[in-house]
């Protein structure tokens, strides 16, 4: 966390850096597939304790702290050169959208570890590779890459594990909370017609919330479309007006995709 310069305020962090892979490891299986294919984003909240109480009329008398995030995505997986690119500090891999390559590093500065699972395509086959990201010498453990003759869609899963309890006093524990959070960091990202859909889910509130529909029919009151250029380039500006329930404050947020 000194490397990255995070403070306790940035406990979820890891989770904004897992969903922008996830969305651009979708953008990338769109470059490459030629079928028309729905892509997802689901985020699924793990706690501490996940046995709670509830009131009689049915609310939640408490909720456990954040104990992690599970984010799955139907983007490209980590295929060899994915994979190999994770391994190195201060890749290059994506470079060309923004990626320093660093990103990464905030799973272990906040958790513990992350578990990761991806069922990708590579050369025809199908495959399946599994490994740990942890304080290790590597920084691996339990990794394994194996073909698999079932017709399971691409599918990949990064879960981040026991968040550290200096973070998790900091971090918010409601649903509600957090997709407010996560609808203003990735504002621009979701906020066109074009895009994966994105689900924040918590199995012990049982809830689900569409942070896409939650940006276009509850936060965006209205938007226009500007267009200039800069040394040749056209460029599209977008200003949108957005209801209080995005912020906690009069803000002005400035916000670019890639």
């Amino acid at each position: 966390d000194h490397l990255l310069g995070l403070q306790q305020k940035d406990s979820l962090v890891p989770l904004f850096e897992a969903i922008t892979n996830a969305l651009q490891s979708i953008d990338e299986a769109r470059r490459l597939d030629t079928a028309t294919e729905l892509h997802k984003v689901v985020i699924e909240i793990e706690r501490t304790n996940s046995d709670v109480q509830k009131k009689f009329d049915g609310t939640l008398e408490a909720i456990g702290p954040i104990a992690g995030f599970i984010i799955r995505d139907t983007g490209i997986g980590f295929t060899k050169d994915n994979y190999t690119s994770f391994g190195e500090a201060g890749s290059r891999h994506k470079q060309s959208i923004g990626g320093k390559g660093l990103g990464r590093f905030s799973y272990l500065a906040v958790f513990d570890h992350a578990e990761v699972e991806s069922t990708y395509q590579q050369d025809g086959d199908t495959k399946r590779r599994r490994f740990d990201f942890a304080h290790t010498e590597t920084g691996f453990r339990n990794h394994t890459d194996r073909t698999v003759s079932d017709s399971r869609p691409r599918e990949t899963s990064v879960a981040l594990k026991a968040m550290h309890p200096h973070f998790q006093k900091a971090c918010p524990a409601k649903l509600e909370q957090i997709a407010r959070k996560c609808c203003t960091h990735f504002f621009k990202s979701l906020v066109g017609n074009d895009v994966p859909e994105v689900f924040l889910e918590d199995p012990v509130e049982d809830t689900s919330i569409s942070l896409n529909r939650r940006i276009r029919d509850e936060l965006v009151l209205k938007s226009k479309n500007e267009q200039f250029e800069v040394a040749g380039h056209t460029l599209t500006i977008t200003h949108s007006f957005v209801s209080q329930k995005a912020l906690s404050a009069h803000s002005l947020m400035f916000c670019a995709r890639g």
